[in-house]
């Protein structure tokens, strides 16, 4: 289902300590922040998100992060992962409310070493948290009672910075999700964050395209880069129904002959170009007849 929650708040924090730094993206200035995707973007199909596409980010703190933002532009509004109205009444997860937040986020809290605060370590915040087994003793991912639960199936918690601080809480806007005030500890070399901080799944209708996202240190100027994002809306297939009185008869196929321009020649108008090569001919009027009139 898809959840329309324009301009609904949440902040995430993160604070992420000295851990082995991740290679950037090449190009990339040094000593700067960036965000990648941890797999190629790819179109679910099965279960209740069947036809949306996934989308793992996983975001990195480098050097110079101080205080950092992070904006990734897209139509956040159309995200399907996030709590709606009914399950943030229904839950305790975060208060007020949970509407509108970003129901699937990992960072070093999840992990199960960050630094108490504000409440923020409270399991069922988080789809999963890594945690020790009492009988073999080695940790696993478990899954929370988060409606949304699900198991980190990309990371580890041991490759998310000790000593970390991310608050699950999410700004969604019209154009874009923010990451607000991801912030870095590195023991007594000062605030600044290394490796991986953060990594969120993103689940859109919208096909993979280039977006903008923005990294913000507050002690220099923003930085632009591009990454891979739902930027491609879906392609809604003709129905036919040109008078639009809700079905495909002799109407439409009087209303389609009208506008036939011949192979080769622009259509008149491009809903009639029902096979989408770029004209209105015989092939439109066959897809017509045989595809989408109904017969009573």
């Amino acid at each position: 289902m898809l959840h329309k929650l324009a301009g609904l708040m949440a902040v995430l924090t993160i604070v992420a300590s000295a851990a082995i730094a991740q290679t950037p993206p090449p190009g990339h200035p040094a000593g700067s922040a960036w965000i990648e995707l941890y797999q190629p973007a790819s179109q679910i199909i099965s279960g209740p998100d069947a036809g949306n596409w996934e989308y793992i980010y996983d975001i990195y703190g480098a050097s110079a992060t101080y205080f950092m933002d992070v904006f990734l532009y897209f139509d956040a509004t159309q995200m399907v992962n996030v709590w709606d109205v009914s399950e943030a009444t229904q839950t305790n997860f975060h208060s007020p409310n949970a509407e509108g937040q970003v129901t699937q986020v990992w960072a070093a809290q999840s992990a199960g070493h960050g630094i108490p605060g504000n409440g923020y370590t409270n399991p069922d915040l988080w789809p999963s948290q890594w945690v020790m087994d009492t009988q073999t003793f080695e940790s696993v991912w478990v899954a929370s009672e988060n409606p949304w639960g699900m198991i980190n199936e990309y990371h580890e918690g041991s490759e998310y910075g000790n000593d970390a601080q991310c608050w699950n809480k999410w700004i969604l806007t019209e154009t874009d999700l923010r990451v607000w005030n991801a912030n870095g500890y590195a023991g007594t070399a000062g605030w600044y964050a290394e490796g991986l901080s953060a990594t969120v799944r993103v689940v859109h209708p919208y096909g993979p395209g280039t977006i903008d996202y923005k990294i913000h240190h507050v002690d220099s100027q923003s930085e632009w880069y591009t990454v891979i994002g739902p930027a491609v809306p879906p392609v809604e297939p003709p129905d036919g129904d040109f008078d639009n009185d809700g079905d495909v008869d002799a109407d439409d196929i009087n209303d389609l002959c009208a506008n036939i321009t011949g192979s080769g020649n622009p259509a008149n108008d491009p809903k009639y170009d029902l096979d989408g090569d770029g004209d209105t001919d015989q092939a439109d009027m066959d897809m017509l007849i045989h595809d989408l009139v109904e017969i009573s």
